[in-house]
């Protein structure tokens, strides 16, 4: 199965709100919904069994409670928003997938995927988002615009995670 995502001229502004909406409605998980940050691991370590046994959706169960766990550290919400975009492959959610890899990526820039272990389908939506998230800008306009997005996203990633602290 070959899967082609082919980007949109200028559409910073659309992912960067698709980014800031998923980031939102993780944080948005209701208080009897949040875990302890070890039943979160724990969760995680299950949420990848189940995915990679087919069940995506039990997978997705597990996941979804932990987004919004301010407890959890930047490498845990990385592998947790990394789970998420390659159920949204499995699932054929190539949006969902592209706009949680995106966040894995700012949360964890140097985070990869195992190429061994994932199917290949993973790893080429994975490297397209990921080529288009290191993309050099073309002119200088663009750059300007790409910093001024980084560092609203880095804003918002740190006030959110030290909100609770």
């Amino acid at each position: 199965m070959k899967i082609t995502i082919v980007p949109a001229k200028n559409n910073w502004a659309r992912q960067l709100v698709l980014v800031t909406l998923l980031i939102l409605i993780g944080a948005a998980v209701s208080p009897a919904q949040t875990q302890t940050s070890e039943s979160c691991a724990s969760s995680l370590r299950t949420a990848d069994i189940q995915y990679r046994a087919g069940y995506f959706d039990k997978a997705l169960a597990l996941i979804k409670p932990c987004l919004g766990q301010q407890k959890l550290s930047k490498k845990e919400m990385a592998e947790a928003y990394k789970l998420l975009g390659m159920i949204g492959v499995a699932k054929e959610n190539l949006q969902e997938a592209k706009i949680s890899f995106l966040v894995m990526l700012a949360l964890d820039p140097e985070m990869t995927l195992d190429e061994r272990r994932e199917k290949p389908e993973v790893i080429e939506v994975f490297k397209q988002v990921q080529n288009g998230f290191f993309e050099e800008p073309k002119n200088g306009k663009d750059r300007w615009v790409w910093i001024s997005v980084g560092m609203f996203m880095s804003g918002f990633i740190a006030g959110a995670l030290l909100a609770g602290n």
